[in-house]
């Protein structure tokens, strides 16, 4: 009788996802793309009008330096003025080609070929009906400049609910009930295998934070920070739009960034004065024997890339490969600037914690050479919002 009950609640279940699938196909598609070629408004009423549109405004101008360049701040905003949502919205805007942007805010800014392309960010990546989006840049021409054409494409979101076959959703209700017994049982299963993985998680967050304790523990100066380094990490690939995984990975490969340390004498670690050049190339080989003892840990892909890469330099000048750009892992050069911070707003047996000022100035500095001109952005927002303090 049970194995019946059983095998009815499966099939009104497979009856209710035919039925799903049959009202999805008989409408449009969900996501239908859109582009759309816009001039700058000249009044209020002419954007407000229009179902999409896009205002960029110049607020402020000034030259540089040397007078050979001419600055503007630049704020749009971005109107939906229907009721359907938008998604994977892009901005295109015609740009003198010389331009270089400067710093830019709620998006993501590229110049190409004559154009300021913008995209969305995680947070700004869908656009309600009815509601507007500001964002903005600083950007450098060679001469005054005003924005004028402008080329939208984004993605309604077409729902369900917009259609009167929607209504037909309310059978769920009858169907939800009679398939709710064949839920607790697979929810009693699922609990038991989700209790086994936070187990197992546990195990081997505990483990990794051992041995990072330990790599820390060879050098009295340097507590808590792998711990620090794999945090700043984490935030940063937040930032940049990282998944929960990529995130917890980058977390666990930056507290391991150091193992390689565990195989450097003591005295060259903690010695006080200048390294000679010897001590110096010792200290260098901690990366590669990070990287081999980490070689065999396949349970967190590319664990062993953020100990044996953390050193290498964007402009190709690092250890202990000597790759550049791109070639670097970017998990190795999210690591390395975190890994840098934390050398700098932390005291060392030689020097105390550097200022603020010098750090933020050395990470400027250091973009394109040492660090990912991108990914360097990140932190230096992140000390600007206190996120990242100087440690004590």
């Amino acid at each position: 009788m049970h194995r019946r009950k059983m095998v009815s609640y499966t099939v009104t279940l497979i009856l209710f996802l035919l039925f799903l699938l049959s009202l999805y196909i008989g409408n449009r598609p969900m996501n239908k793309t859109k582009e759309i070629m816009l001039f700058q408004a000249i009044t209020e009423k002419d954007y407000t009008n229009s179902d999409f549109n896009v205002v960029i405004r110049t607020s402020k101008h000034w030259d540089d330096n040397d007078y050979t360049e001419v600055g503007a701040q630049y704020d749009g905003v971005f109107y939906n003025n229907t009721k359907i949502d938008v998604s994977d919205w892009r901005i295109e805007v015609d740009v003198p080609s010389e331009s270089r942007i400067d710093s830019a805010w709620n998006g993501i800014y590229k110049l190409e070929d004559g154009k300021l392309i913008i995209t969305s960010v995680d947070y700004n990546e869908k656009l309600s009906g009815e509601e507007s989006m500001t964002f903005g840049f600083v950007m450098y021409t060679k001469n005054s400049f005003e924005v004028h054409n402008i080329t939208l494409h984004l993605s309604r979101l077409i729902r369900l609910c917009d259609y009167p076959l929607y209504w037909a959703f309310i059978i769920v209700l009858f169907i939800l009930f009679i398939t709710s017994i064949v839920y607790c049982f697979f929810e009693l299963r699922f609990r038991g295998l989700k209790a086994k993985q936070r187990v197992y998680k546990a195990v081997i967050e505990q483990s990794l934070r051992t041995f990072a304790n330990i790599i820390d523990a060879k050098d009295e100066y340097t507590k808590g920070h792998s711990e620090r380094v794999a945090i700043y990490s984490r935030e940063i690939t937040k930032r940049m739009g990282g998944t929960e995984q990529e995130q917890e990975n980058i977390y666990y490969m930056a507290l391991l960034h150091d193992i390689g340390k565990i195989g450097i004498p003591d005295n060259i670690l903690n010695k006080p004065g200048r390294l000679t050049k010897e001590e110096h190339n010792i200290i260098k080989t901690h990366s590669s024997i990070g990287g081999e003892i980490l070689k065999d840990f396949t349970t967190i892909p590319g664990i062993s890339d953020g100990a044996c890469y953390h050193h290498e330099r964007y402009d190709g000048n690092g250890y202990n490969e000597g790759l550049k750009g791109k070639e670097i892992p970017e998990c190795a050069r999210i690591i390395g600037i975190a890994d840098a911070y934390d050398a700098m707003a932390s005291a060392r047996c030689y020097r105390p914690p550097l200022s603020e000022e010098y750090i933020l100035q050395e990470l400027k500095d250091c973009a394109g050479k040492q660090f990912d001109p991108m990914i360097v952005t990140y932190m230096i927002t992140m000390i600007h919002e206190r996120y990242a303090p100087l440690a004590q």
